[in-house]
């Protein structure tokens, strides 16, 4: 997980945010990172199993939805036109940032979920398991604190700073997701790796 890197990409999609939307999207950020990695941790290769999915095709699918993301980033979307509050209200059910972008890929993307279910296989005794649920929830915790902090940022940085982190951090979540897509990708088709050897 990378809860600083995850700052300015909070900061660029509550850009048009009252404090109060941030910090209620910030608490639905961590309460879903935190269902996330315990489902995974629980039930993870059952899961991709069940759905016929192996983990670097996960990887790979992971990566082209953060490219996308990337793009847009560096890009600098436009801000949303003003518009009556029921119309707000209705944006804001359909465009729920708090789950994706923010906590599935963002901070529980491929690798995180991986990892997490890689440590659960291997935690075969109720110590491990102990824990790998207290560093999971440590990493939780100092995930939260730094997104809350996101606001004391936004009026350190202002709106100019904040549109060059959104864009340098979609340059380097560009970078992020085609080694995701490479990664994936290699292992899905060992060929092209001994093809470049």
């Amino acid at each position: 997980m990378d809860p600083i890197g995850a700052i300015p990409i909070l900061l660029s999609v509550t850009a048009n945010r009252s404090a109060l939307e941030t910090r209620r999207i910030v608490r639905t950020t961590v309460i879903a990172s935190t269902v996330a990695l315990l489902l995974f941790g629980l039930v993870g290769n059952a899961i991709l199993d069940f759905f016929g999915i192996s983990m670097p095709a996960f990887r790979a699918s992971g990566g082209i939805l953060i490219l996308l993301m990337a793009i847009s980033m560096m890009h600098g979307e436009p801000r949303r036109a003003k518009h009556t509050k029921e119309e707000e209200a209705e944006a804001a059910e359909k465009e729920n940032v708090a789950v994706v972008p923010l906590a599935i890929p963002l901070l529980v993307g491929p690798g995180t979920m991986s990892t997490m279910v890689l440590l659960s296989d291997r935690a075969d005794t109720l110590e491990l398991d102990a824990v790998l649920v207290v560093a999971m929830l440590a990493a939780i915790v100092v995930t939260a604190l730094c997104l809350l902090s996101s606001e004391l940022l936004r009026r350190i940085l202002g709106e100019s700073g904040i549109r060059i982190a959104s864009r340098v951090m979609g340059l380097i979540l560009a970078a992020m997701a085609v080694q995701f897509i490479a990664d994936g990708m290699l292992e899905l088709f060992p060929g092209l790796a001994a093809s470049h050897t």
